[in-house]
């Protein structure tokens, strides 16, 4: 009757006792039959979790290279006069940051050590450094100096 309720198969019941398998006395009962379901439901629901992490993956590796093919095919049919426009947009971009970077000058000093322990795993640690330079010296003899250092987050890096 169970069973057509819930329109589903009734899993077996295991009769155990909680007590007595803590001060290990008493009979046994289900004990084995309960450790080995549960050791069953680990691995099935294991390969349920990488399935299901798999199929997210290639969705969205799908949905990223139709993105790709999306903009690519575009970019074939606008007229030739919107893609110029866009490159040209592009390249002011381009310039723009240059200027931003010889106005607000800075250098990225990236300090790493890495090791290979076998022909298949290697590792590295570092941590990066910026210095941001101003032209406005305090100085009077210099046109610039480096006025601040920046220390980024510290990474690791094993494959």
């Amino acid at each position: 009757m169970l069973e057509k309720r819930l329109r589903r198969p009734i899993e077996p019941v295991f009769q155990i006792s909680a007590t007595e398998r803590l001060l290990n006395r008493g009979p046994e009962r289900d004990w084995g039959k309960l450790l080995g379901g549960l050791d069953q439901l680990g691995r099935d629901s294991g390969r349920q979790v990488i399935r299901a992490a798999c199929e997210r993956g290639v969705q969205r590796l799908r949905e990223q290279l139709l993105a790709i093919i999306n903009e690519e095919r575009a970019a074939l049919e606008w007229p030739i006069e919107k893609s110029e426009r866009r490159i040209a947009a592009v390249k002011e971009t381009i310039a723009e940051a240059g200027r931003s970077m010889r106005e607000l000058s800075f250098l990225i000093l990236d300090t790493n050590v890495g090791y290979a322990f076998t022909s298949h795993l290697t590792g590295d640690v570092g941590i990066p450094v910026f210095f941001v330079r101003s032209h406005f010296s305090m100085v009077g003899s210099q046109d610039w100096r480096w006025t601040t250092w920046l220390l980024a987050e510290p990474y690791v890096d094993v494959r």
